[in-house]
């Protein structure tokens, strides 16, 4: 019976060894034709950063930890900005195809009812407006990174 523990250890602790030796994708991102990858190898990370068909491998060090942190970060906020103005943008579209049914079947609005809708029109524009914006300051930041790690 120990003799068949014994086995069962070794044979789960071999293949973890050979994994961690080997170097492979621990994370990918991509947005607005950027793409990221970070490659974990034995000792030290690599990031593989695209754009353009332009491919530039970079070894992290302490010089250029924060640069990278920066552009992951900047590359996170545009992915989320552009999933809001997405989001908002659909919700803009959802108000006003229920406006539209709503008006069709009963041919009047009330004024109340079209207060709420006019609320919910207005401020689903205004996100969608906010984060085209906040998407584009983002977008900016991503390529002011890149620039900065490539050069």
């Amino acid at each position: 019976m120990k003799k068949l523990v014994l086995i069962v250890v070794m044979v789960t602790l071999i293949p973890l060894h050979i994994h961690a030796a080997t170097t492979s994708v621990i994370q990918e991102r991509e947005v607005g034709g950027y793409r990221l990858t970070m490659i974990g190898g034995e000792n030290s990370l690599i990031w593989k950063i695209a754009h353009e068909g332009r491919t530039s491998t970079i070894h992290q060090n302490k010089e250029n930890k924060e640069d990278i942190d920066e552009l992951y970060s900047s590359m996170g906020d545009a992915s989320l900005q552009r999933f809001t103005l997405f989001a908002s943008s659909g919700y803009f579209l959802f108000v006003c195809t229920i406006t539209l049914i709503f008006y069709k079947t009963r041919k009047h609005i009330p004024l109340s009812l079209g207060m709420i809708i006019g609320c919910l029109a207005f401020a689903t524009l205004y996100f969608s407006v906010t984060s085209f914006l906040e998407m584009q300051d983002a977008m900016r930041d991503v390529d002011y990174h890149y620039l900065r790690l490539v050069k």
